[in-house]
């Protein structure tokens, strides 16, 4: 006699190697797409931060056409890439404008003297400060270096 539908116990197939083997690499790979998305997470968030300049800095600028000077810059940062700040040239002091500052530490901005704006651009160097040049548009230019007052 064959036992009726409610005497049948239905189990489940039991689980092969083979199944749990498949299961373990499925999480493991879940697992490591997870880890691999947080990184990149991470980095970008890392890449969308500026670097700090604020603060005094000081040094020296060199004409093309002959002359030097000293020059003082004090950054206020403003907002993640823009800078602002007062410029100062001997004893003179310009506003800074259109300042921002990159990335890697890199800055540019310009001042206006009377009617004629000179820009400058410094690659960041690793002692704190910069490097860099400087012109404006009737062809002046030279070199400038400022670095962090103590």
């Amino acid at each position: 006699m064959l036992p009726n539908e409610d005497e049948l116990q239905l189990s489940p197939p039991p689980r092969s190697a083979t199944n749990r083997r498949q299961v373990s690499i499925v999480v493991g790979l879940v697992v490591f797409l997870i880890m691999i998305g947080l990184g990149i997470g991470i980095r970008l968030y890392n890449q969308n931060q500026y670097p700090d300049v604020t603060g005094n800095y000081s040094g020296t600028c060199q004409c093309n056409f002959g002359g030097s000077g000293s020059i003082s810059l004090n950054i206020n940062q403003e907002n993640g890439a823009s800078i602002g700040g007062i410029f100062t040239l001997e004893n003179s002091r310009f506003i800074v404008n259109n300042g921002t500052v990159d990335h890697s530490g890199n800055i540019q901005f310009s001042i206006n003297v009377l009617s004629n704006t000179i820009i400058f651009i410094g690659t960041a160097q690793s002692s704190g400060g910069w490097q860099g040049t400087f012109g404006d548009a009737m062809n002046q230019s030279g070199t400038w270096g400022l670095y962090r007052s103590r």
